[in-house]
């Protein structure tokens, strides 16, 4: 898929040319899951998955949008609403945040992907952030990448009901080639990190369950680390603004000892995933690949023990992926409940690995 691509569909929808063509990576996060929203350190980069937007202006009072998964054109009053609990919602929520809808006149959207949905590659940030993107350029209006990443988390949270924290926005809006993006979360700060590591191949597959995150255990889990930061407050072991993320090791041993046992858990996953982090930018710079997939298998115990947010599927995969010489490690990726597990294995190995494992799953789950 490619802008050629892009022109000819549009051309054929909507007989004519768009006045621009904007495009937006899918994402995957290295490490550093549900640390986002508690204020961590989190180490995304795109992959080469994308989608696109071809836009323009129609001069009518009908917003006509079509969109190449469902071919279907749906056309809305500029005056209207997306239809309830449907992607058309990003589109509408876009022109909110940007200040945009019932000031301008109809506008025609071509959108053209290959991201999965579902899958934990941040197909919604992308859809978000390529419509701010392209609305942005179309009218002049001067927002930097940044600003562009938080008002695409404001449609995550206004429109969608999702509460989710800053990484897929930031990964999908900032991310460079061949750079992991080091992340902290708790003031946006970023910095680019180079993803080297020779002799390598870094991959996913897809477990084909797709989850919704606002009918999930996602929002849950969010609920789950407001309970702990009210409780250790109220037990004086740390202020109420201290993110959970940002607990000394004391201070997290006496939050430990006043929880229950299923927010320790959460606490616990929280805890060491922000070590993971880092430990994981270091062991990049240093190239040392063992430690590396070391890292990618601790992380996912920990999201599947302790912060219960994986399934069968999902540790299947990744337990017969690690059965295989060829596999320094695995992990689920994105929200958990569902989608894709990210592997790192040896160069040339990927389809040796990924054939029988295959194979073998789809006989276990289908």
């Amino acid at each position: 898929m490619d802008i050629d691509t892009i022109l000819a569909g549009f051309t054929r929808v909507f007989d004519s040319k768009p006045a621009l063509v904007a495009s937006c990576p899918a994402r995957i996060n290295l490490i550093g899951e549900h640390i986002d929203y508690n204020q961590g350190h989190v180490l995304p980069m795109a992959i080469n998955y994308r989608i696109w937007l071809g836009l323009r202006e129609n001069k009518e009072n009908t917003h006509c949008l079509f969109s190449d998964l469902d071919k279907k054109l749906i056309e809305i009053h500029v005056r209207g609403d997306a239809q309830q609990r449907h992607w058309t919602n990003f589109v509408f929520g876009a022109l909110e945040v940007l200040g945009l809808k019932d000031k301008i006149h109809g506008l025609d959207f071509f959108y053209a992907s290959n991201i999965p949905i579902g899958a934990g590659v941040s197909s919604s940030a992308a859809i978000s952030i390529v419509t701010l993107e392209a609305l942005n350029a179309l009218f002049n209006l001067g927002h930097s990448k940044k600003e562009l990443s938080l008002l695409g988390q404001r449609i995550e949270h206004e429109k969608i009901g999702v509460k989710c924290g800053i990484m897929d926005q930031f990964a999908v809006c900032l991310s460079k080639k061949d750079m992991a993006l080091l992340l902290d979360t708790l003031d946006n700060s970023y910095k680019y990190i180079p993803f080297d590591l020779p002799g390598t191949c870094l991959g996913i597959i897809d477990s084909d369950v797709s989850r919704s995150l606002n009918n999930s255990a996602y929002n849950e889990r969010r609920m789950e680390c407001e309970r702990i930061s009210n409780l250790i407050c109220e037990k004086g072991i740390a202020k109420k603004d201290l993110a959970l993320t940002k607990l000394s090791d004391s201070q997290y041993e006496k939050a430990t000892a006043v929880l229950d046992e299923n927010l320790r858990k959460r606490l616990r996953h929280i805890h060491s995933e922000e070590k993971r982090v880092l430990d994981f930018c270091n062991a990049l710079r240093n190239k040392e690949i063992d430690r590396v997939g070391t890292l990618l298998n601790n992380t996912h115990k920990s999201l599947s023990h302790d912060y219960e947010v994986s399934i069968p599927e999902l540790d299947y995969l990744v337990d017969k992926a690690n059965d295989n010489s060829d596999v320094f490690g695995a992990r689920l990726i994105g929200a958990g409940f569902g989608g894709c597990v990210l592997v790192l294995c040896k160069e040339g190995k990927w389809k040796e690995v990924t054939g029988p494992l295959l194979e073998e799953y789809s006989k276990k789950f289908h």
